[in-house]
């Protein structure tokens, strides 16, 4: 047999199996056509088939290269049809909201580690395709936490303080439906299987029931989305949040470019990740009455530092009794970020802001990231999916390191054309970092 007696057998194999239903063979058929040189016949059986399977992208490409091939024959009104199909068709049921657990015998009661859960959520809810978020703490203090620095902190008499201190901020997500809190293992548990064990849950039943450590597996699931969709999903501020983040700087940063700064003094807990405050003071100092630039810090109350205060653009949030998510609208709102790898520099780190974070202590666990922290230069690391200036510092704190790094954001644009811009009737707009 022939070269071209054999094709003309797949094809009419192709034709026949599909007619008869038998959709992987007539697929195997065609395919098999194509290695040999490909037609229109193979692409437009190929259109069909995969039109049948509900494969729109790959139904409208084979129907298309067929039609291109074939102008005079079936191929293009067939893709007519197969778009008017498509355009038609109803979106999928959605599954329901997506029942998102945190377990604290193995997350860390922390900011930062919660901001990017909530953001590995949304992810995780996009890709299940559900159509809202169910979320569920588990703070069982039967259970030791499984970090030594936690299970010191954390006991039976304070665990629900640690808990109910973060309890405000999932209400930055955004198709947030409930909200479960467990104390005790066994009734979550019972709680789930009265759901119903095949509804969506992330993380996965093994990986809770394992204990599993999340944060790696969070940077490369948002890592792969980002590298198929173009975007991350963005947590959600109110506009009552936004319209006091507004309002703060309005009074606290009026004709100047805000600057979010978060400084770390905490005792208990990686000291070596403190700020070097001597360090922060020369970089005010070396804007004061230089730079239309305000520095506002956030950071709790007790890691405050009078030194700092006295500085005309240095402004501390915590004095005028900020709550922590009125601290992350504030840098929502910023023009950039400063500080260090710390709790709320959790939040810029998904959007779309400049930033750069000082005092990283991250190269160690380069290969637990698995290409979703980059290694740029040296001194610097980058997420794979970094927007421009967006940036960890590896080098101690000094005021060298600390004013380059301000320098260079600060001349990457004109933030202060964006500060005072206007709208074409003249009043005042929001800056461009606001809007």
């Amino acid at each position: 047999m022939t070269g071209f007696e054999e094709l003309n057998r797949l094809r009419t194999a192709a034709q026949e199996l599909r007619e008869q239903g038998d959709l992987f063979g007539a697929e195997r058929a065609c395919l098999a056509v194509l290695e040999g040189g490909g037609d229109a016949v193979a692409h437009r059986e190929l259109g069909i088939i995969c039109w049948q399977e509900g494969r729109k992208a790959e139904a409208l490409m084979h129907l298309g290269r067929a039609a291109t091939l074939e102008p005079e024959g079936p191929a293009p009104d067939l893709l007519r049809q197969a778009t008017r199909f498509f355009e038609r068709q109803a979106p999928p049921e959605p599954k329901g909201a997506l029942l998102v657990v945190v377990d604290y015998a193995v997350q860390p009661y922390n900011i930062g580690d919660l901001l990017i859960y909530m953001t590995g959520a949304l992810v995780a809810a996009e890709e299940a395709g559900c159509d809202g978020i169910d979320w569920c703490f588990i703070s069982d203090p039967k259970q030791v936490p499984q970090d030594p620095i936690m299970a010191s902190l954390v006991s039976a008499d304070n665990h629900l303080f640690h808990l109910m201190t973060f309890l405000p901020q999932i209400q930055l997500l955004p198709g947030l439906q409930e909200v479960h809190v467990f104390t005790d293992q066994e009734a979550f548990d019972r709680f789930v299987e009265r759901r119903g064990l095949e509804r969506p849950i992330w993380p996965t039943l093994e990986a809770l029931r394992a204990k599993h450590y999340m944060f790696y597996d969070i940077f490369k699931l948002v890592h792969r989305f980002y590298a198929r969709e173009g975007r991350i999903p963005a947590l959600r501020f109110s506009d009552h949040l936004r319209s006091w983040a507004e309002s703060f700087y309005r009074t606290h940063a009026v004709g100047r470019v805000p600057v979010t700064v978060n400084l770390r003094n905490n005792p208990h807990f990686h000291t070596h990740r403190n700020s070097n405050l001597a360090a922060w003071d020369a970089l005010f100092r070396h804007c004061e009455g230089r730079l239309p630039v305000q520095f506002v810090i956030t950071c709790a109350s007790s890691e405050a530092d009078d030194t700092l205060r006295s500085r005309s653009n240095v402004v501390f949030s915590k004095d005028s009794n900020t709550s922590v998510l009125q601290d992350l609208a504030l840098i929502d709102g910023a023009a950039f970020h400063l500080g260090s790898p710390s709790g709320p520099a959790a939040l810029p780190i998904f959007g779309t802001q400049p930033y750069f974070i000082f005092n990283c202590d991250m190269q160690p666990h380069l290969q637990a990231y698995d290409g979703a922290l980059l290694e740029t230069c040296e001194g610097e690391l980058r997420y794979a999916f970094a927007r421009g200036h967006q940036a960890f510092g590896l080098q101690a704190e000094t005021a060298e390191v600390l004013i380059a790094g301000f320098e260079r954001i600060w001349q990457s644009r004109d933030w202060v054309r964006d500060r005072s811009r206007r709208s074409p009737g003249g009043v005042e707009a929001k800056p461009t970092w606001m809007v």
